[in-house]
């Protein structure tokens, strides 16, 4: 607010200064002129009464003009004081003056100022409360963004924004780091100087719009020629009206999570043909066993014909033909257990031998290997499939020493029983509304404490003597189906005996 110079304010105090002369000579001056005409005229105010009426009514008008200029210059000394306080900021509303229509004027203008003033004064005080709200926002968007283009810059993740055009626009360190750049050799370059030669164009951005985000594996080139594997997440860029104006992508370097994922997945194999080892260990003299009666067999039907021969006897054609099936046979069941022997004992990783498969012909292996155990300990063997059974996706050979550890775990809860009670080792399966599969392998068995189930597919938990198992074959089992994108669970059983649930998913 602009300050009035002192010369041309009204003070109060100096307003009655000059009011106290500007009544000093209207009262003073009127005397002064009739005493200087008596003075004058030599008259004496004793001779003349007339005379003397008129310097009375002289006074009295005079006193009258003064109290009445005195009262007008009050008002203007009032009007000052609230104009005063009207620039001090304060609001008050001025009585309006009604002595002079002057003074009317004025006072009913200052108050209509006033209002304007103070309406004024509302909305900038409003408009000051907004802008200062706005400037809050404004400085924490600030520091958001402050914050948010740190985190990009310090990021390990590269992150890049190309336009429509697919032209680069902003990349942050890692990502120039991860490809052997400089941040400002990659603006303005095409997105392409990513991909390796023979790589597909990048996608275009109608597609980009349409798909709406896109995350995939890929791999990209360094400048230096080198090829990595990466992990890509790309999405749309939109501007403060919806319409998109570039494409984000995010940037991983997958090659030491590849070198890991390879580690763990020669570590699971190495474990996994560990456990196969094992259970070869442990079956290693029944199926000795096994070869040795067919080889006794073979021995005695072939030692019967030589007798017969040196004797004199010549056999007559069918019993020449009977032996040698028999041996036949004999011969071709050792084949067989061999076979298994090292194909169950081959490493294998990886999903490249998954084929579709019969599930029966992976039990019926399985049981090769443990059948002549089974026979020794009485225990019987019950096995059925539906004609109806589908085929599955799977690696014929895992699937096999899944069902050959159930089987043994079942042989092993069987063998402790009263030989007067019957023991059964059933192999039932059933296809699933979806068309996938369900086997469940079932013993007859002790069953499984209450206060172990939760811990029996633990890896290394095992209830047997320390050179019966290593307590990895229900934790591989278990593995293995997952791979085959199932489950294998426990199932609550009443009674005696235990129930292991293999679940297949359909061939898709």
């Amino acid at each position: 607010m602009t300050t009035v110079p002192e010369k041309l304010s009204i003070e109060g105090k100096g307003l009655r200064n000059k009011l106290t002369v500007i009544a000093s000579l209207l009262f003073l001056l009127p005397s002064f002129v009739i005493l200087y005409i008596l003075y004058k005229e030599n008259i004496s105010l004793r001779s003349d009464n007339s005379y003397l009426v008129l310097i009375g009514l002289t006074l009295v008008l005079a006193l009258a003009g003064l109290i009445i200029l005195r009262k007008v210059f009050s008002e203007f000394i009032l009007l000052s004081g609230y104009m005063k306080k009207a620039e001090a900021g304060e609001m008050y509303m001025m009585e309006v003056q009604k002595s002079t229509a002057e003074l009317h004027d004025i006072s009913v203008s200052f108050n209509n100022l006033m209002r304007k003033l103070e309406v004024t004064t509302k909305r900038l005080e409003d408009q000051a409360s907004e802008l200062k709200e706005e400037t809050i926002k404004r400085k924490r968007a600030e520091e958001g963004l402050l914050l948010m283009v740190k985190a990009v810059e310090n990021t390990k993740t590269g992150i890049t924004f190309a336009d429509r055009d697919n032209v680069i626009r902003y990349t942050n360190p890692a990502e120039a780091k991860m490809h052997g750049y400089a941040q400002e050799e990659l603006v303005g370059k095409s997105v392409r100087v990513f991909s390796p030669p023979g790589m597909g164009r990048p996608i275009a951005f109608e597609d980009m719009n349409a798909i709406k985000g896109w995350a995939r594996e890929s791999v990209n080139i360094k400048k230096d020629g080198s090829i990595f594997p990466v992990y890509l997440m790309s999405d749309l860029v939109k501007n403060d009206d919806g319409e998109p104006i570039g494409i984000v992508t995010i940037c991983e370097d997958m090659t030491e999570s590849k070198r890991v994922q390879k580690e763990l997945e020669e570590a699971y194999a190495h474990v996994f043909h560990t456990g196969r080892l094992s259970q070869l260990g442990e079956m290693a003299m029944g199926i000795a066993r096994e070869i040795n009666l067919l080889l006794n067999s073979i021995s005695r039907t072939n030692h019967s014909m030589l007798v017969d021969t040196k004797d004199g006897k010549i056999p007559s054609l069918p019993v020449v033909e009977r032996s040698l099936n028999k041996i036949d046979n004999q011969i071709a069941k050792v084949k067989d257990i061999i076979e298994h022997l090292r194909v169950f004992s081959r490493k294998e990783t990886g999903s490249s031998h998954f084929h579709l498969i019969d599930v029966a012909d992976s039990v019926k292996g399985a049981l090769l290997l443990i059948e002549e155990q089974l026979k020794v300990r009485d225990i019987g063997v019950e096995m059925h499939f539906p004609p109806d059974f589908p085929d599955v996706l799977a690696n014929p050979s895992w699937l096999e020493q899944v069902f050959l550890n159930l089987m043994t775990n079942a042989r092993d809860a069987m063998e402790n029983q009263p030989r007067n009670e019957k023991q059964v080792l059933s192999i039932r399966g059933r296809k699933n509304p979806d068309g996938g599969v369900t086997i469940d392998v079932s013993d007859t068995g002790s069953g499984i404490p209450h206060e172990i189930r939760d811990k029996i597919f633990d890896s290394f938990f095992t209830t047997k003597e320390p050179d019966r198992g290593t307590g990895l074959g229900l934790a591989i089992s278990r593995g293995i189906i997952k791979e085959h994108g199932g489950d294998l669970t426990l199932e609550p059983q009443e009674g005696k005996g235990s129930t292991f649930r293999i679940i297949l998913p359909p061939v898709e």
